[in-house]
């Protein structure tokens, strides 16, 4: 059996591997940010079409490419990460759980539209 090779650590012609060209893309939205999710198939359309929501977090896939998670509730800026286990009360760990799942991952920038961008 062949092993495989994976698409982030081919060479590209700087030299540099799909990852490290990558990681050196920054994030272009700022947090706090208004953005539109911009569809691109029939699903998508039923599940995003017309969807605004915040700019809570910056990501990365498996090779760097940025990605942002996205939200309705602005205060998770910066909270989505947090660990949810650093106390021993119940109801405080089940609600960090729910907030951490209320942020939609995995979107790229060509798949956002700014409506109104986080003034600083």
């Amino acid at each position: 059996m062949e092993n495989g090779i994976f698409i982030g650590d081919m060479i590209e012609e700087n030299g540099k591997s799909i990852k490290e060209n990558n990681m050196e893309i920054k994030h272009d939205i700022p947090l706090g940010t208004i953005v539109e999710i911009i569809t691109w198939d029939e699903e998508s359309l039923e599940k995003y079409g017309g969807l605004r929501l915040f700019v809570v977090e910056y990501d990365r896939d498996c090779d760097n490419t940025p990605l942002y998670g996205l939200s309705w509730d602005i205060e998770l800026i910066g909270k989505t990460r947090q660990k949810i286990y650093d106390t021993d009360h119940m109801l405080t760990k089940t609600l960090k759980f729910a907030n951490r799942h209320n942020v939609n991952r995995g979107f790229s920038e060509e798949n956002l539209k700014i409506i109104k961008r986080k003034v600083s």
